[in-house]
């Protein structure tokens, strides 16, 4: 068992089917064959089993391609947020010991920025896909289901990063959930719009190959691009955050003629509002929906809500704001602080037991014990199961905010927001938001004396130190203290009821 059998089983059975639909489409038995050479490359430049590399790319095919070479090699992938400011690209680099970058020629400028020295070796994307016909193939090497499938960065407690350790077998079960609930088959084509380097899109992707489909690609999502690109390459399936699907409605004017080919949509990071399901199902009549909730550390979902489920009347009605029903592969159960079943209707940290669940984190074993604490993976989120069985997220232990489908630690921006001369005390809390589901906000006292702090001059301050989209949409100033427990926590609480209250005029991040 290894996720190269997909593609060996394609070129086998499907040779000549497509596994790109791009300007010329290539064929599974071509892209096989690329993924075998491209691997004799990454030997050339010294990559053995088990080296991690890393990829700087944005939705490509021969992103793809990188990502198939590195695991018929038996090498580990190490995505990168094509977001990261260079301080955290750099620190990641240096914590997962790195032995090559390789880079596509949009992102050259963000290497290059780099602190000298903090980098790895780097290769160019397109030097290392140039005329691969010029080289031999390598044999596949030897893997087993227990080999590192990559490692995935995510937000931690701790507020820095942490590296998932996700393995072949953990990959491959999730794919046989994703097959099933997405319907992903030979005759399907799904649409990257969603950035490569998240599990998100990954994992779907690995599901298509799976399936026997093709991946079309859209390089970064822009809306208006989503139309004529379902058209041209005869896309079937979409994975998109509802913010994404918003926008995308909005600038179809509410439908197109492509969106009847559609009969696949996925989505997560927050549940759908009633009136946004209206819309997305009257634009794509043929699409079944359904929402994923899951972490990285899941390597997938743990629950999903399916396709009968997104209705606005009827029996079957009045689950949208829940998350859905555990998925084959998972355990789920929701616990107290002692790691007990709560009684239903109580709410409870959602916890998972899993084949599928993370091998633990890159260099931090206490960590990665710790959050699988007993066997079952503690997801720092709180739920409430129904008595039909679905849960509804209603809090986040971790105090992690979700904005726009991107997952940001309030710690890690607090940390970098302290950094501001000006700034003597500071607290990052997540508000309601039409357009991203929450909005990063901050809370700041400045120090005596200095000049007052505009949102704009903020956000100008903290763009080289964070990824934008962790950077606050919205600020309020105090004069006082923040607001401290009897233990000196600061109480988040009171300073949300605060903003929520004051929120008729926030100021807001054009």
């Amino acid at each position: 068992m290894h996720l190269t059998d997909a593609l060996v089983r394609n070129a086998a059975e499907r040779a000549d089917a497509p596994a790109i639909r791009d300007a010329q489409d290539e064929s599974w038995a071509d892209f096989t064959d690329s993924v075998a050479r491209l691997a004799t490359r990454l030997a050339d430049r010294g990559i053995a089993p088990g080296d991690r590399v890393a990829i700087l790319a944005a939705n490509t095919p021969d992103n793809l391609r990188l990502l198939s070479a590195l695991h018929w090699a038996a090498a580990v992938p190490v995505p990168l947020n094509t977001r990261y400011a260079p301080p955290e690209m750099a620190d990641v680099l240096a914590r997962a010991d790195v032995a090559l970058l390789v880079h596509d020629t949009s992102h050259a400028a963000q290497v290059s920025a780099l602190p000298p020295g903090a980098g790895p070796a780097l290769a160019a994307l397109e030097d290392l896909t140039d005329d691969l016909t010029a080289v031999a193939a390598s044999p596949r090497a030897p893997g087993q289901p227990g080999d590192l499938a990559g490692i995935y960065f995510t937000g931690g407690t701790t507020g820095a990063p942490k590296g998932v350790l996700l393995t072949q077998a953990a990959v491959m079960h999730q794919n046989a959930v994703l097959k099933q609930a997405c319907g992903f088959d030979a005759e399907a084509t799904y649409l990257h719009a969603a950035p490569l380097f998240h599990l998100a899109d990954c994992g779907l992707s690995h599901a298509t190959s799976a399936g026997g489909g093709a991946h079309a690609f859209l390089p970064a999502f822009t809306p208006e691009a989503v139309p004529g690109l379902i058209a041209a390459r005869g896309v079937t399936h979409l994975n998109m955050v509802p913010t994404m699907l918003a926008r995308l409605l909005d600038a179809a004017g509410g439908a197109h003629p492509a969106f009847g080919r559609v009969r696949s949509i996925t989505y997560g990071g927050a549940p759908i509002g009633q009136d946004l399901l209206i819309r997305v199902r009257a634009a794509f009549p043929g699409a079944r929906m359904q929402q994923i909730y899951g972490q990285t550390e899941l390597c997938g979902p743990c629950l999903i809500l399916p396709p009968e489920r997104h209705v606005t009347a009827g029996p079957l009605a009045g689950k949208l704001s829940s998350a859905g029903l555990p998925v084959a592969t998972c355990e789920v159960m929701l616990s107290d602080a002692a790691g007990q079943p709560v009684p239903q209707g109580q709410p409870g940290e959602i916890r998972v037991r899993s084949i599928a669940a993370m091998a633990g984190y890159w260099g931090a074993p206490k960590a990665g014990a710790a959050a699988l604490s007993g066997g079952w993976l503690r997801t720092g989120d709180v739920g409430v199961a129904d008595a039909d069985g679905f849960i509804t997220i209603v809090d986040r232990i971790k105090d992690m905010i979700v904005t726009g489908g991107e997952n940001v630690f309030s710690g890690e921006v607090e940390a970098a927001i302290l950094t501001h001369p000006g700034v003597a005390e500071c607290a990052v809390i997540g508000l309601p938001d039409r357009d991203y589901g929450e909005r990063v906000h901050a809370v700041v006292v400045s120090h005596p004396g200095s000049d007052p702090l505009s949102l704009e001059t903020l956000r100008a301050y903290l763009r080289a130190r964070i990824a934008g989209y962790k950077a606050p949409r919205s600020l309020s100033l105090r004069r006082t203290p923040l607001p401290l427990s009897a233990l000196g926590k600061v109480q988040k609480n009171v300073l949300r009821a605060q903003a929520l209250a004051a929120i008729a005029q926030p100021e807001t991040a054009s």
